[in-house]
Parts: C-alpha cells; structure tokens; sequence
C-alpha cells in the first residue's frame, strides 16, 4: 500500500480519549499474584496458529485480566512514509521534515482507531502505562506533541488491535497457537519488523 493510501487512511481514523476496550480499572495483571496474565509480555503465534489473520504475528499485551485481553501486532507494517504527512493527514502541521515513519497493523479489531506506543518519556491525558519502559497513548493531543518535537522519543504508530473476551485467550492457548516471550522494547521499535517473529522464535530455540 503506497504513503499516500495510508494517509487517506489515516484521515478517517478516530483518535479518541479511550478504546472500546474491556474496563481496565482495577489492573489485576499488575498484581503479582496472577503470573497468567501477560500484560507487557509478546505473544508470539505459533505455527499452529489456524488463522491467517495472526500467522507469524508477535503481539504486545497491554491489558490482560478476568475482563479479556487486548494487544497491539507490532511486526505487520501498512508502509512507510514521511511524518510530516501523516501529521498533516490529521490536520496537524509540523516542521519536522526528515523523518520516516511506519503505519502499524494492530489487529482486525477495530481499524477505524489509532493508537501510539511509544517510550515513557511522554505522558498526555490518555497515556497508559505498559511497564517501566513503555507506554501507549491513543489521544490526538500525542501527534500535536511530535508535531511541536515534545512527544515521545521514540513511537509506533498503529491502526486497531487485536482483542479476546474472557477466557478466550486462555483456550487458544492451550491449544498451542501462541507462547509467550518476555517483551523487548528495542524489538518494539526495531527497524526490521518482518524478521521479528522468525528472530524470536529463533531465540526461542523453535526449529524454522
């Protein structure tokens, strides 16, 4: 899909104060207690995963509790192209004129949202926490901060999630579609995402 495809995209996309997620108050997979939940950790697909839609995904987890689970795919890009565009495809002018940014796929959930993760050094009205190294914010006033060079230093620009309601992850994965693998964010902003899920699983020690 070519840059300015995807800045048509992008000038349909709701950036709102909150997703249509599951209720994340009480944070149940901050508490020690429930080492199941995978806030903060990858969820990587395996090869038996049946649906082509998360064939070779990795997923970053950022809510898991009894409500459901919600996550972002950060190795599936649209494409690539200036950022300077995309701010302007939201009505956001920047001076930023050098820098090359990604649209992410997130999941077939919900296409028509937007989100940014990025590096906890910001921090806006809809920014929640991952873990000590990164953070994710899906209001319009994130973009009027990179725009104005005051956002976040690093950043992952992504179209919907990937979504599962209570205990359906949990069934999945006992049929063995995913493993887990503890969250890298250097591999969240990693320059090569294509080769993201085989470098893991190489790692992993699972056979190619």
């Amino acid at each position: 899909m070519n840059w300015s495809r995807l800045i048509c995209i992008a000038v349909i996309v709701s950036f709102v104060g909150s997703y249509s997620f599951a209720p994340t108050v009480g944070h149940a997979a901050d508490s020690p207690k429930n080492t199941l939940f995978m806030k903060g950790q990858f969820l990587v697909a395996s090869k038996k995963m049946p649906d082509p839609r998360f064939a070779k995904t990795v997923i970053l987890m950022v809510h898991h509790d009894e409500t459901g689970a919600q996550g972002f795919v950060i190795n599936k890009a649209f494409g690539r192209g200036p950022l300077a565009k995309l701010l302007k495809g939201f009505g956001i002018t920047s001076t930023i004129t050098q820098e090359t940014v990604g649209l992410y796929y997130g999941g077939p959930v919900e296409l028509s949202l937007a989100a940014v993760l990025h590096s906890p050094d910001y921090k806006g009205v809809s920014t929640k926490k991952i873990s000590n190294n990164l953070a994710w914010s899906n209001h319009k006033n994130v973009l009027s901060a990179i725009a104005e060079e005051k956002g976040p230093a690093k950043r992952v620009f992504i179209l919907g999630y990937s979504g599962w309601s209570p205990g359906q992850l949990e069934g999945e994965m006992a049929r063995e579609m995913w493993f887990t693998a503890p969250a890298d964010a250097e591999l969240i902003f990693d320059k090569d995402p294509k080769t993201l899920w085989d470098r893991i699983m190489a790692k992993a020690g699972v056979k190619l």
